[in-house]
């Protein structure tokens, strides 16, 4: 390839997945490096020009991924593990992230470990995020008639002390297909919905999609 080769997203996706950075803060940094340091044979390496000491404006890679960005979500609820992974797979879902407060379920096979190992099997990373729990305090408000009200205080919840959160799952959706997984089959009823309403604050281009 010459100099001005471009790598694709599917390229660039595949590189990051390389990457395993669990905080936010860091996160783009840990992407642009991976665009700085796999670049197609015949660019110049780091040995053979200076080292720059700024990363620069976004790549035409980097713009092309920001448009195809796609964030899904999606409850168990009337749903089996089965017809869970099936509707995952069908979406293209490489990484599910659990944002239940407490993942255990008395339904067989949604609890942590069950789900992981079921996720596993089909070539599915399976993280849990408690911090994007939706605590009981603010849960209450959610079934006791007080909806606005639960989720005014859960925004305000997600804008500050888990701010860091939403961010990374953004930043995990630039490099990944991820879908976030809590209970309730309505959207509206559950938090998750508040979760990518938060998403999309930060991300504009981000879309989504509710299984």
């Amino acid at each position: 390839m010459t100099q001005s080769s471009k790598w694709t997203p599917t390229q660039i996706k595949a590189t990051a997945r390389g990457h395993t950075l669990r905080r936010a803060v860091g996160f783009r940094h840990a992407l642009q490096e991976t665009l700085r340091t796999h670049r197609p044979l015949g660019q110049a390496t780091g040995a053979e020009r200076p080292r720059r000491t700024r990363f620069p404006e976004m790549t035409e890679c980097e713009v092309k991924m920001a448009a195809s960005m796609e964030l899904f979500t999606i409850g168990y609820e009337g749903r089996t593990l089965p017809q869970l992974i099936d509707l995952l797979q069908e979406n293209g879902v490489r990484r599910l992230v659990d944002v239940r407060e407490r993942p255990q379920s008395r339904k067989k096979g949604f609890s942590a470990l069950a789900l992981f190992e079921a996720l596993r099997k089909e070539g599915i990373t399976y993280e849990g995020d408690r911090a994007l729990g939706n605590p009981p305090e603010i849960r209450t408000l959610w079934t006791n008639g007080s909806l606005p009200e639960g989720k005014r205080q859960l925004r305000n919840k997600l804008r500050n002390g888990t701010a860091p959160r939403i961010r990374l799952l953004v930043e995990l959706a630039r490099i990944d297909t991820v879908c976030i997984l809590c209970v309730e089959d309505d959207i509206n009823a559950c938090h998750r919905s508040i979760i990518a309403e938060e998403a999309v604050r930060l991300e504009p281009n981000l879309k989504i999609h509710h299984l």
